[in-house]
């Protein structure tokens, strides 16, 4: 079962490009990181674009709150029709021993 969890925006605009970003450095021991290349897949209908899916490589701003590097998967989405999407995130992290893959869900509206 996936942990629903939130992301940033949450809300994307019809026809419009966004980068998004998913932080869980709550769900990280202070030196554990995000590894590997996470997969962010839309259940369902196939309606949403997501493209350069990663872990952040930069500290990233979510909700006012600076994210450090290696603590967030972000991506790029874009939808031409309205709809409230179910995203599916999975992602490996640093731990040893290896971590199970993490899997997380979102929802993201588009208007």
């Amino acid at each position: 079962m996936a942990i629903v969890w939130p992301i940033h925006p949450d809300v994307l605009s019809v026809n419009s490009i966004r980068q998004v970003h998913i932080d869980l450095s709550h769900e990280l021991a202070s030196t554990e990181l995000l590894s590997g290349v996470p997969t962010v897949v839309e259940v369902g209908t196939g309606q949403l674009a997501i493209t350069d899916v990663s872990v952040s490589t930069v500290p990233e701003t979510v909700d006012g709150e600076t994210v450090a590097i290696g603590k967030a998967v972000t991506f790029t989405v874009s939808c031409a029709t309205e709809g409230v999407y179910t995203l599916v995130v999975s992602v490996q992290t640093s731990s040893r021993p290896t971590q199970q893959v993490l899997v997380y869900e979102a929802t993201l509206t588009v208007l």
